[in-house]
């Protein structure tokens, strides 16, 4: 251990830092009404924008019946979870919120890999580079419909965490559905494309992580407390930090 940056990274990693400070933020945000109703439309409209014109032009070109099928129950999924997700707010008495656009994670992820959501899609190597977009979007859904659903669990609302538990059962199908449409439209190329992307998704999560949290502080949706206040954002860009750059593109 060497350098000061090998001795913070290993510090982060031993106290889990990032981990138990995501979660505390979450826990207290679900237990803030506007807070909640916030994050649940956030969740919602997420399910709901950027991928619905990639699979109308994916179906578009494909030629393949089993590919068709994937995308078929894929965007049937997706439309599924945003009604369900719109529901659960109703049901939970919470307002709609509106979600400014550079809170859009897919879309700023589309922009920092090239406007890909752009893209016409009339050839093989568009819907490749859309595919392995989408696969990091389903990869890092997975993780935060689970991360989400702790925070649920412990802020004591068990049936909003029952939904994200039933949306990332599907999340995790959406990585078999993404990959086998990957892989069929990128070929060899496939994993590299993957690789990549997820590097991108990385940095632009991480941006956007705090963003989030700025955003609901500062409008007074979420009242932090001062310890979480004082702590939080620094320590998430320290650990963005240790990351290093990314400047990988497909």
């Amino acid at each position: 251990m060497n350098t000061l940056s090998d001795w913070l990274t290993a510090m982060v990693k031993w106290f889990s830092v990032e981990d138990r400070l995501d979660q505390a933020v979450r826990v207290a945000m679900f237990r803030q009404p506007a807070a909640k109703a916030f994050s649940l439309s956030a969740y919602a409209d997420a399910e709901g924008t950027g991928e619905g014109a990639v699979f109308d032009r994916a179906l578009a070109r494909s030629v393949d019946p089993d590919v068709e099928r994937l995308i078929r129950k894929h965007q049937e999924d997706e439309r599924n979870h945003e009604r369900w997700l719109i529901e659960r707010r109703e049901a939970l008495g919470l307002p709609a919120q509106p979600i400014p656009s550079h809170l859009r994670t897919i879309e700023v992820l589309s922009a920092e890999a090239g406007n890909l959501l752009d893209l016409p899609m009339t050839e093989d190597r568009h819907i490749a580079a859309v595919y392995a977009l989408l696969y990091v979007v389903e990869e890092r859904a997975l993780a935060e419909f689970a991360s989400a659903e702790r925070a649920l669990r412990t802020a004591g609302d068990p049936e909003t965490a029952d939904l994200f538990a039933r949306i990332a059962t599907d999340e995790a199908n959406h990585l078999r559905y993404c990959d086998a449409v990957g892989r069929r439209y990128a070929g060899p190329a496939w994993n590299g494309s993957v690789d990549a992307m997820r590097a991108i998704e990385q940095r632009v999560y991480a941006q956007q992580q705090r963003a989030f949290t700025r955003y609901v502080v500062d409008s007074g949706r979420f009242v932090m407390p001062p310890w979480m206040r004082f702590v939080t954002l620094p320590t998430v860009a320290m650990a963005d930090w240790l990351r290093g750059p990314r400047t990988a593109a497909v």
